[in-house]
């Protein structure tokens, strides 16, 4: 009458099994309600054990200054690149949103021009003219502690480029198809079409929902990667069993 394929361990399905037969014989649930009812819990289990990302990106050094190897030819690529001073010193990791792969975002320059650098961490760089030698020679400006103004100077940390503006998607993917498993559809995320899916498919008395996550790093989400998306059904179930006992107390209690 119900039929659930799920990557994990046969113990773990067999437990979540039954505890949906528990809610159709000791909560009167249909096996259309039983089976939604236990996707809820999957998907809010499957929720809580999603870390959410930091706000901000990290400041790296360029990847560039670092030899990949130990040869001749890549030490003196490395050398050659920080000695060019037209390379970001610092930057940040992004990923490519289709493939998924990993490149870096120099934050090097900012203002008209980019006549502002960024050479250090802390502090910005412009360059002024000078009245004997007709050079514009780079100064820095570090501000005043404590001053409101320093809010307003330009700084590598404050860069746009930092902010994850998709942070804790993978946990919000999981909350939509909490929200909608009893009507299904497809689902806009954070801006992203088609994030992810709910189809529901009756055949007489069997109900089959299909829970589709299109993220790339679904797995990589989990606080304890892969193993806490195997170990979702058993919480799951076990959630839904201390609710039925609870139900079954309250009913008892009277």
């Amino acid at each position: 009458m119900i039929d659930i394929v799920f990557d994990s361990q046969k113990d773990q399905v067999d437990y979540f099994n039954r505890a949906i037969e528990s809610a159709m014989s000791d909560l009167h649930k249909t096996p259309e309600q039983a089976v939604k009812w236990a996707a809820v819990n999957l998907c809010k289990s499957l929720s809580a054990s999603c870390k959410v990302s930091a706000k901000l990106r990290p400041i790296i050094k360029n990847p560039l200054f670092k030899a990949a190897s130990r040869s001749k030819t890549d030490r003196a690529k490395a050398k050659q690149a920080r000695n060019d001073g037209r390379r970001a010193r610092f930057g940040v990791n992004r990923w490519k949103p289709f493939s998924g792969e990993q490149y870096f975002q120099p934050i090097f320059r900012t203002g008209e021009y980019g006549k502002y650098r960024f050479f250090e961490k802390n502090g910005m760089w412009f360059k002024t003219p000078s009245g004997t030698t007709g050079k514009y020679p780079w100064e820095k400006v570090e501000g005043i502690p404590g001053d409101a103004e320093n809010n307003l100077v330009p700084s590598i940390m404050t860069s746009k480029k930092r902010k994850i503006g998709r942070s804790g998607m993978a946990k919000k993917v999981w909350q939509w198809a909490q929200a909608n498993i009893i009507n299904g559809g497809v689902a806009t995320v954070l801006g992203v079409p088609n994030i992810a899916s709910i189809l529901i498919i009756r055949r007489f008395d069997i109900t089959s929902i299909v829970i589709t996550n299109n993220l790339r790093y679904a797995d990589a989400a989990f606080v304890g990667g892969r193993k806490d998306a195997d170990t979702a059904l058993y919480r799951a179930a076990d959630s839904m069993q201390y609710k039925i006992d609870q139900a079954l107390i309250k009913a008892t209690a009277y």
